[in-house]
């Protein structure tokens, strides 16, 4: 009876460690959570910080990746839309985003974004909350978002969560480790996230998604241009077949593109910008807030701020 006694208390003083480090060390158990929305399918839940990782993830009162719309101030604004490449998920610390490093104590580059958002998405959230008082928008796309079409399914806790799990050890086993183990995996998915395949309706609707968003943001009355994010298999083996679609639409519609492509920093060692097929590490967030810059730099110069800030 003793030894079954000693056995029990080594499993839980192992079991209390690891919850420890599981949750103070690697930042499991407060995940940043997912609220579903009627009209934008899903965005961050308001008004959160976590850390993850050692990575600080701040959220504000409208889902952004950005510190509170009253810290804005008078400054000049620039709202910039987007799916994980400009959110930076949880192994990209809040001081390193793109946005982050373009705002200064004259602009604020707001982060608009989530993981897995498409242009719809992104419309509708500008629908929903507008683009206050920003007169430029940035858009960041990839190939894979032109057939990105909401579904309005039931939030996947895996990879949005919408509550925190009772224990850090749980989240790591029903989150993390599926990730290293394929076969307790329930759907296989692309390496961007997307399910694999695409109708010609789903490119058709698309490009009117695509369409919806630009008039959207330009009723708000800002001026947008599209940053052209590229898969590193993209730039090693070629665009993808969207990839032309999208640029030819954006010509159709007059609005300027910067491709990630083009820059001399991407262009010389662009495997050291990435952590996976698409996403980018700090490195790349360094890089691509260069292609913000640009591209915002490319719509017409800020307007006098307005007496009316939200």
């Amino acid at each position: 009876m003793s030894r079954i006694l000693k056995l029990l208390a080594v499993v839980v003083v192992l079991f209390i460690g690891a919850e420890l480090i599981a949750r103070y060390y690697l930042g499991l158990g407060t995940p940043p959570l997912s609220i579903a929305h009627p009209r934008i399918e899903y965005m961050f839940a308001p008004n959160q910080s976590v850390y993850r990782f050692g990575n600080k993830q701040a959220f504000n009162e409208f889902g952004m990746r950005s510190e509170p719309i009253e810290a804005w101030g008078e400054r000049d604004r620039v709202i910039v839309l987007g799916d994980s490449v400009i959110n930076g998920g949880n192994l990209t610390d809040q001081d390193d985003l793109a946005t982050s490093l373009l705002t200064d104590d004259t602009t604020v580059f707001g982060n608009a974004s989530a993981g897995s958002w498409g242009p719809a998405n992104m419309r509708a959230w500008v629908e929903e909350f507008g683009l206050f008082d920003a007169n430029k928008t940035v858009v960041v796309l990839s190939s894979h978002d032109l057939t990105d079409i909401p579904t309005f399914e039931p939030l996947n806790e895996q990879t949005h969560p919408v509550r925190g799990p009772v224990l850090a050890v749980q989240e790591g086993i029903t989150r993390y480790l599926p990730r290293y183990f394929p076969a307790l995996r329930k759907q296989s998915v692309s390496s961007d996230g997307q399910l694999v395949g695409a109708s010609p309706d789903q490119i058709e609707e698309g490009i009117l998604e695509i369409e919806k968003l630009i008039a959207v943001v330009r009723q708000e009355g800002a001026e947008v241009c599209v940053v052209k994010h590229m898969n590193l298999s993209e730039l090693s083996n070629g665009p993808h077949a969207n990839h032309k679609m999208l640029l030819d639409e954006f010509d159709r519609l007059s609005v300027p593109v910067v491709s990630v492509a083009d820059l001399d920093e991407w262009a010389e060692q662009p495997s050291a910008m990435y952590r996976d097929d698409i996403h980018i590490n700090e490195r790349g967030q360094r890089a691509l807030a260069g292609a913000i810059r640009t591209c915002a730099e490319r719509l017409l110069a800020p307007q006098e701020p307005s007496s009316a800030r939200r």
